[in-house]
């Protein structure tokens, strides 16, 4: 049964506005989920970050179906990387992220499995009516910016996630991140300027308005995130935790198998990253053997080049006087007696 409209309406409001009302940050509810596996901390974090997940799938998916789909293997992947996560401020980066892998993983699956796909250029958008006149160009520049978005470094994708795509203010992307309320402000320019930069390239020109386009995408989503869906999310996750796979894709096959397939490209980047790493780590001992034993030969052939000083053999000047000579201990009565 779905809960009541006034008591949705205020967990919504309260899961759009975390740093209102005292409302837990992302990082504790993370954390009450990998530790204590807190069911009600784990259901904040879907109202909190759905609109953002669905939107992302809504962009890149055209099937309304295939979006939800998508929408519930990215908190299925949540379930499963948890604990994984390092920067947990930037919970909804890391959600954009695996949002958009997983909504392309979706879209080539259809690609595989349409015996005649239409090109997207022709595909309908549900929103084209709702398009200011201004934007024209809106369609053409939403099917790329998801792309240059992914592409930006992590530190510069965070705020501009939180802000352009969740609508927080600055004040509340530096809360959220740990950071200062410049530093936040740095970023976004940094992540402007670099799309700015990308769109060019591509003969496309990124101004405010399709940003705040894409605010106004994150309250549309927010609308079309039903209670009916957000629950089936919480239950297949609950079933994840578990173990129970088999029963989780009998609500949702394609779910499943999408969470699947991110999980173990996660794990394969990870393993990558690994042995890059021991990799760097083993070429920095060599060098570094390396250096070494070329010092230990310089400095064995050429010891004063190394700046030590060179020990001498000097003769003994006793070694040649007679016992009991001048130069020994004198004979009672002295010499030239």
């Amino acid at each position: 049964m779905s809960p009541p409209l006034s008591s949705l309406f205020q967990r919504v409001c309260k899961a759009v506005n975390p740093s209102r009302g005292g409302a837990a940050s992302d990082a504790h509810l993370l954390d009450q989920f990998v530790r204590h596996k807190d069911e009600s901390a784990f259901e904040l974090l879907v109202w909190r970050h759905g609109p953002l997940v669905l939107s992302v799938c809504r962009r890149v998916l055209h099937d309304p179906h295939a979006a939800e789909d998508a929408f519930q293997a990215t908190f299925l992947t949540l379930v499963r990387k948890a604990g994984s996560i390092g920067k947990r401020t930037a919970l909804s980066s890391w959600l954009y992220k695996v949002a958009y892998r997983i909504a392309l993983r979706a879209r080539a699956r259809q690609s595989r499995h349409a015996a005649c796909e239409q090109p997207l250029s022709s595909l309908p958008d549900a929103q084209t009516g709702n398009e200011p006149p201004d934007l024209a160009a809106w369609r053409e520049l939403r099917r790329v910016l998801d792309v240059e978005v992914h592409r930006l470094p992590e530190k510069y994708r965070a705020p501009l996630v939180l802000c352009y795509l969740e609508g927080k203010t600055n004040e509340q992307a530096a809360e959220e991140l740990g950071c200062p309320k410049g530093t936040v402000l740095s970023r976004l320019a940094r992540a402007r300027e670099r799309l700015r930069g990308r769109l060019a390239r591509r003969g496309l020109a990124l101004s405010a308005l399709p940003l705040a386009a894409l605010v106004a995408e994150h309250t549309e989503a927010l609308l079309k995130m039903s209670p009916v869906l957000v629950n089936g999310t919480i239950h297949m996750s609950l079933l994840v935790l578990m173990g129970n796979l088999a029963k989780a894709a009998e609500k949702s096959a394609a779910a499943v198998e999408l969470m699947q397939a991110a999980t173990a490209e996660m794990g394969r980047r990870s393993l990558k990253a690994k042995l890059v790493a021991a990799a760097a780590v083993a070429v920095l001992l060599m060098a570094g053997a390396g250096l070494w034993a070329f010092h230990a030969r310089t400095t064995g052939s050429h010891p004063q080049a190394a700046g030590t000083t060179p020990q001498v053999s000097l003769p003994n000047p006793t070694a040649a006087v007679p016992a009991g000579g001048c130069c020994g201990e004198a004979p009672v009565g002295g010499c030239n007696q």
